[in-house]
């Protein structure tokens, strides 16, 4: 794990909040950070990931490896590279932490309805759009 990242990691005082953003995180850094933040940081409320290089499959596994952080309330992905099969992984979240807030402004997905269609459907949420 690149030093910033870890010292970042290392040295959150907050425990509950962790900018990780513009610190050029890619899909390989994604899965060591998760783990340090996995023991470091169990109870931590917010992750900011933005504008980074994170891609489709950085996101993957974000979706997979967060769904444990039972008190995880807003994870914020601005800014990246992440397309809808990303998006799918990010939002299918929402069916363990329901009340999470996901920010993802900026990434590939432009169109809002396209946008609520992919929360909608990785979410499992049964709302008409």
């Amino acid at each position: 794990m690149k030093i910033d990242i870890q010292t970042a990691i290392t040295n959150c005082k907050n425990k509950k909040v962790l900018h990780l953003n513009n610190l050029d995180i890619n899909d390989r850094d994604i899965l060591g950070i998760v783990r340090a933040i996995k023991t470091r940081l169990p109870n931590l409320h917010t992750l900011d990931l933005d504008s980074n290089n994170l891609t489709d499959t950085g996101a993957a596994v974000l979706g997979e490896e967060l769904s444990n952080l039972h008190d995880l309330k807003e994870l914020s992905i601005q800014f990246n590279n992440i397309g809808r099969e990303g998006a799918r992984a990010i939002f299918s979240l929402k069916r363990e932490h329901s009340d999470l807030t996901i920010l993802f402004h900026g990434n590939k997905i432009t169109d809002v309805a396209e946008m609520a269609r992919i929360e909608q459907e990785a979410s499992g949420s049964s709302m008409r759009i």
